[in-house]
């Protein structure tokens, strides 16, 4: 879901995979992840030097995502091949892809970009059909 170097927070009630609990002042801050060890994160406070500690993938989320500040909707994919993108940005690498016909429920909106229900990534709001 992650890569090194993106920019991640913590959320509440997190535990490092050594079962120790992550900090309260280590929680809703900016860091960055070091390291990708399958769905376990290195996260330090700078893309150099220290490191924070690991953490599993669901006690992360991307800096970009905020409380949804909309009404979740359905959208249809309308071509094959279809990219999700890790963060609202085609610069962001693209994460899977599906065919076209397939639906998915919309939470939030960067720009042009609407993130998918159950953290499946970030897709063009251009290149589908709101239903």
């Amino acid at each position: 879901m992650f890569k090194i170097g993106d920019e991640i927070k913590i959320i509440k009630g997190a535990v490092y995979t050594n079962g120790n609990a992550v900090p309260e002042q280590n929680l809703n801050t900016k860091m960055y992840i070091r390291k990708v060890n399958g769905d376990n994160y290195t996260i330090g406070r700078a893309t150099t030097g220290s490191i924070i500690g690991e953490v599993n993938v669901e006690f992360l989320k991307s800096v970009f995502e905020n409380e949804a500040t909309i009404k979740p909707y359905i959208v249809q994919v309308n071509t094959n091949n279809f990219p999700f993108y890790h963060s609202p940005s085609k610069n962001s690498g693209i994460v899977r892809r599906v065919d076209g016909g397939t639906l998915f429920t919309i939470v939030d909106e960067r720009g042009d970009f609407g993130k998918v229900k159950l953290g499946a990534g970030w897709i063009d709001l251009t290149k589908v059909t709101k239903l």
